[in-house]
């Protein structure tokens, strides 16, 4: 059984109003390694989601002392809740272990959570993930999908230090998904830094598709 077929999946998807720009992201994530997306629709999260599920089910199960596979950074607590709880409904059937770690919270347990190992997922903001990888409780070397959600609002409250550290310790050969409200100056920079850019309007989303090859 695939990832699209599976019969939770698609009761899961019947519950939110998927715009075409939806379609157009996901099709995208699955062909090209840099993705930056300007979403004016309220809800995206799915638009990274269902490409990050369908990139873990073509990986090699983690091992002890192994890193997360797909990596979620948000500038806000609340955000990475609401990421986190959006991609618990999509990981239950695929017995795929999702986390979040954000200021605001016990490190202690955020540590004691990640030193378990094998979780695929990571939803965090940039400044917690940094600290709890310098307390060894985690690592970036498996990390091979990268989602900066609201990038924008990131860079408005100063991640941009952290969230340049966090990718640069991050595998070359990753998939990276920027996702912004507005296409500012810094994100554009930020982008630009992984490779030239080819911007496409499509049904709600500006994309920035960048070839592996």
């Amino acid at each position: 059984m695939t990832l699209l077929e599976s019969p939770k999946l698609a009761r899961e998807r019947q519950q939110v109003d998927i715009d075409l720009s939806y379609f157009s992201s996901f099709s995208c994530h699955l062909h090209f390694v840099i993705v930056v997306g300007v979403a004016f629709v309220p809800f995206i999260t799915p638009a990274f989601l269902l490409p990050m599920f369908v990139h873990m089910m073509d990986q090699e199960e983690l091992q002890k002392g192994d890193g997360p596979i797909g990596l979620v950074l948000a500038p806000t607590r609340e955000l990475c809740v609401q990421i986190y709880q959006e991609a618990k409904k999509f990981a239950k059937a695929y017995n795929i272990q999702v986390t979040a770690i954000y200021g605001g919270a016990s490190k202690t347990e955020q540590f004691k959570e990640l030193r378990k190992g094998f979780v695929e997922i990571i939803v965090a903001t940039p400044g917690r993930l940094i600290d709890l990888i310098k307390m060894k409780a985690t690592n970036t070397r498996r990390i091979s999908y990268v989602v900066l959600d609201e990038a924008d609002r990131m860079f408005d409250l100063g991640f941009e230090p952290q969230v340049r550290s966090i990718l640069s310790n991050v595998r070359p050969d990753r998939q990276t998904l920027l996702f912004s409200a507005t296409f500012a100056k810094r994100v554009e920079k930020l982008a630009s830094g992984f490779s030239p850019q080819n911007f496409f309007f499509f049904s709600g989303f500006y994309l920035c598709c960048l070839s592996s090859h």
